[in-house]
Parts: C-alpha cells; structure tokens; sequence
C-alpha cells in the first residue's frame, strides 16, 4: 500500500510539473496590425488624359506591415450627366473592379482596369478614379486620381 501510495504521489507531482512548466513549445502571439496600409501609383498619374478607344491601366506598390487583401477601384464621372442621354458618360461594367493582393507587399504593372477598352462614343471629360486598399485586418486608405478621357 505504501509502495502504491509513493508511485501515485510521484505521478501526481510528474503531472502538475509538466502542465505548469510547460515544454518549451509555446505558440507565440500572432503579431498585432498596427499600420494602415500604403500605396503608391503611378499610373495612371493626376490630370491624366486617356483617349477614347484605348484602355485605361493600373501601375503601383502596395505595402502593409502584416498582410494586404485588395484593392476596389471604383471611376465614376466628375461633371453633369446630359439629360438627352446622346453622349453617356463611360460606365465599365466591371465597375468596382476588385484586384486580389497578398502578401507585405504586392505591385500591379499595366493592369487594364475593368477589363475594356474606353469606349469610343462615351462622353469625355473629367472621371474620378477612386482607389481603396484593404489590409487583412480591416484598415484602409483611399486615394483619388482624376482623369481626363477625351478623343
């Protein structure tokens, strides 16, 4: 009886070292997103002006200090809509486009935004190019370019 009493005491001490002591194999904290996300474009760049008939692309960086998640494009037009509708403005039909990035860091090179051309009997004039890069936390920043898409 002493000698079962001695094993179940040894046992009972093994137990709670290994559960309070640990083995060494603790899973660290997933590191904390404290920045917002950055980008840097250039192109198209401000007071850009587009011709009807080509494509209107895409060119940046895209950084964030733990992981990117996308960028929304959304091109709206900047000036009074005709009401006789004989010239409309350009309304892609992929509008918002949605660019999937990852990682820290990501870039986009000559990216045809809403996959089309620039229609040639659209309305020309000015267009705001609105652009929303999300990181996988949530944050964002936004950034406004404002096109001219004339020809």
């Amino acid at each position: 009886m002493k000698k079962i009493l001695e094993v179940s005491v040894f046992l009972l001490v093994m137990f709670i070292a290994v559960g309070c002591g640990g083995s060494g194999s603790e899973v660290e904290p997933e590191p904390k997103d404290v920045m917002n996300p950055e980008m840097t474009i250039t192109k198209p760049v401000e007071g850009a002006t587009v011709i009807k008939g080509n494509s209107l692309d895409l060119s940046g960086t895209f950084t964030d200090d733990i992981e990117l998640e996308g960028l929304i494009i959304t091109l709206s037009f900047n000036q009074t809509k005709s009401s006789n509708g004989i010239t409309d403005p350009w309304e892609p039909i992929n509008n918002p486009e949605l660019i999937a990035l990852t990682g820290k860091e990501d870039e986009v090179t000559n990216h045809q935004l809403f996959e089309e051309y620039i229609p040639a009997d659209c309305k020309g004039g000015q267009y705001l190019l609105t652009l929303e890069l999300k990181d996988k936390a949530g944050k964002s920043i936004s950034k406004q370019i404002n096109i001219i898409i004339e020809g």
